[in-house]
């Protein structure tokens, strides 16, 4: 008899366990979707800082160099930055002179 209790409950937690791990929140749980800025270096100010405009730099804009040229961010970003603190709060892609 405690065997067939045994088994009972066996079956019965396997099922909840099979129901649950089949749920919508489970199978397919809903992901935040994270927008992506992307800003495009513009000049320097008197105090050296990058002053920089959301979007896609020109197509010439961007070579190989020291300063960020673009940049992706999941973060609004504040203009003018120093390259150090566009490096530490957002993914530098291309670079310029």
């Amino acid at each position: 008899m405690n065997k067939l209790k045994l088994a009972i409950l066996a079956i019965v937690i396997a099922i909840g366990t099979y129901g649950f791990a089949n749920s919508d929140s489970v199978v397919n749980p809903e992901k935040e979707s994270v927008e992506l800025h992307v800003y495009h270096y513009d000049s320097v100010n008197q105090d050296g800082k990058i002053i920089f405009s959301p979007g896609e730099p020109g197509s010439n804009d961007c070579s190989s160099g020291l300063k960020p040229c673009r940049f992706e961010s999941t973060q609004e970003l504040t203009s003018p930055m120093s390259a150090s603190e566009i490096q530490s709060k957002a993914i530098v892609t291309d670079w310029r002179p």
